[in-house]
């Protein structure tokens, strides 16, 4: 089931749900939490260094590394189980990606702060194919003039659409849940350029 969220000169937004079958989404989520290097980052903040509050790992086709808040990622060439999920979101969204970040939030204590996915090399309007697996977490957006703010709990299975505009517009975070005891996997397709 396709719902568009968001559709007009602020940027579009779509949302699917209902998009696998119970037999992808096992396989899917025992893929990400057992079968890749998961790495945990870490932030500076204030002149003070953390741990990043979840585990990651970056994947792209020709083995490219991505850099975004003073952090590069090593890439992973895409695995085959990554490489079909990857062409599942194509077809479903239609359009391509050649990377892929992995974040695993463990527990609703783990969470992601506002921010855009605007580094340079995704060139001066991504598109974003975003896709969760496991625990419901809310997504957040908040537009960077108007303050508005969009909440979306994003369930087992989802796959969120950003479209060219969203990351030059809005902001977006995972907030913590603390209430939350299980994992949530969320991959974001992306297309990095030279």
């Amino acid at each position: 089931m396709e719902l568009t969220l968001l559709d007009g000169p602020k940027g579009e937004i779509k949302l699917w749900k209902n998009v696998f079958s119970e037999e992808d989404l096992k396989e899917y989520h025992h893929f990400f939490l057992n079968k890749i290097d998961l790495y945990q980052g870490q932030i500076r903040l204030f002149g003070k260094t953390y741990q990043k509050p979840r585990l990651e790992a970056f994947f792209h086709a020709m083995g490219k590394s991505y850099t975004y808040s003073n952090e590069t990622l090593k890439a992973h060439f895409f695995p085959p189980t990554l490489t079909r999920l990857r062409i599942q979101i194509e077809e479903l969204v239609g359009h391509t990606f050649n990377s892929a970040l992995v974040n695993v939030y463990r527990n609703g204590f783990d969470s992601n702060g506002w921010h855009a996915d605007d580094e340079k090399e995704l060139g001066p309007n991504p598109i974003i194919g975003s896709v969760s697996f496991g625990s419901t977490r809310t997504f957040v957006l908040k537009h960077n003039t108007t303050k508005k703010t969009l909440r979306i709990p994003l369930c087992d299975g989802d796959v969120l659409w950003m479209g060219p505009s969203i990351q030059v517009e809005w902001k977006h975070c995972i907030p913590k849940q603390p209430k939350t005891t299980d994992p949530r996997i969320n991959v974001t397709f992306r297309t990095l350029y030279e």
